[in-house]
């Protein structure tokens, strides 16, 4: 499971099926909107156009704000050990520990 895969689980996980729903009624033709609509509602961010590389950077600043200094180095060291590689497996660890730390359900762990 790559970094993209984590988070599209983590939004479905986090979203009520009437979010879903109605994130999907509203952009029947593109799944990527559908994607980035969820992600906005679950993650609290305002609502505006965005791409998902721009929702990628705004949410990779937001993990780690989330995780400071000290929760940046501790998830970037464990995610070099990763079977999937050391980047992916750094993006993963800090999308996993500052959803964690934020409260959120992993669907993976």
């Amino acid at each position: 499971m790559n970094s993209n895969q984590l988070m599209a689980a983590i939004v479905m996980a986090n979203s009520t099926s009437l979010m879903q729903v109605k994130c999907g009624l509203r952009h029947v033709t593109d799944p990527d909107k559908i994607e980035i609509a969820l992600t906005e509602q679950v993650f609290r961010l305002p609502k505006k156009q965005r791409t998902m590389k721009k929702l990628e950077n705004e949410l990779t600043a937001l993990f780690i704000k989330k995780l400071g200094f000290t929760g940046t180095v501790y998830a970037v060291l464990s995610g070099l050990v990763d079977a999937d590689g050391p980047i992916e497996g750094i993006a993963k660890s800090i999308i996993t520990k500052a959803c964690r730390l934020m409260g959120y359900r992993n669907p993976v762990s």
